[in-house]
């Protein structure tokens, strides 16, 4: 990766729109069938109701880490004070291609290019699916370029004692009494690891439900201290965001980023 990498802030938003004409008041039975039958074929093909959308390799997170690590912030556009956010269309196809990638809304060709290239590099993805068939789906995806000056050397990530696995063997532990729920839900929950190593400023960005929140922030207070992260060789703060999902039957899983970083 190259030592320009950029931090991104990445957010999907899936673009899913269609419309369509009533049948003629005279048609007859057998017509209506037939419409109806090609509605339920275009809702499928431009995607009105989608039951599951498309995944990138690993999920959200996995996709704000390739984009964060395949990104190269061009000399020449930090030299002219270049920076904000770049939108970026494509679609995934019904075999998980991206394709068709566009500039929604640029800035300077100099980032406009370099974002559709990481676009256009990705892996492929798990298709959207609509009644047990894969669909074509449309995204936008708005890449920021952020001040180069706010872009510190970053040596040394924060890391929490044996890493994430550790983390979610501690957090699981402490949140072993926690109240069922009826679906999958996964929230999340944003702290600063400070110098000294340890967690505040917790807040809950996406909650699964009140008594939940509740312990998981609790959990986080809690936690032994941290290794800190470094820049240029002095412990500093960071922002770390983890992302908790449990299930109706009752197994809990959890992510650490420690790369989307929105300052």
């Amino acid at each position: 990766m190259s030592t320009h990498a950029t931090i991104l802030t990445v957010a999907l938003a899936a673009i899913c729109t269609t419309g369509y004409a009533q049948s003629n008041n005279d048609s007859t039975a057998g017509d209506t069938t037939k419409t109806n039958t090609t509605l339920q074929e275009e809702e499928q093909e431009l995607g009105w109701i989608i039951e599951n959308m498309p995944e990138f390799p690993c999920g959200e997170v996995g996709l704000r880490k390739y984009i964060a690590e395949n990104t190269i912030y061009p000399e020449e556009a930090k030299n002219k004070g270049l920076e904000g956010k770049v939108f970026i269309n494509f679609i995934v196809s019904k075999t998980g291609e991206v394709q068709n990638v566009k500039v929604a809304k640029g800035i300077d060709p100099l980032l406009d290019n370099e974002a559709i290239r990481v676009v256009q590099s990705m892996p492929k993805w798990k298709p959207a699916t609509q009644r047990g068939k894969p669909v074509v789906i449309p995204f936008t995806v708005p890449v920021s370029f952020p001040p180069a000056n706010n872009l510190p050397a970053l040596e040394t990530k924060p890391e929490y004692p044996g890493g994430a696995y550790a983390l979610e063997k501690y957090i699981s532990k402490q949140l072993a009494g926690r109240p069922k729920i009826t679906k999958k839900k996964t929230g999340k929950y944003r702290f600063i690891i400070n110098k000294q190593g340890y967690a505040e400023n917790i807040s809950v960005v996406r909650g699964i439900n009140s008594a939940m929140d509740d312990m998981v922030v609790s959990a986080l207070q809690n936690m032994s201290q941290w290794n800190c992260a470094y820049f240029r060789k002095d412990p500093n703060q960071w922002p770390v965001t983890v992302s908790i999902t449990a299930d109706k039957y009752g197994r809990l899983s959890v992510n650490v980023d420690t790369m989307w970083v929105n300052r």
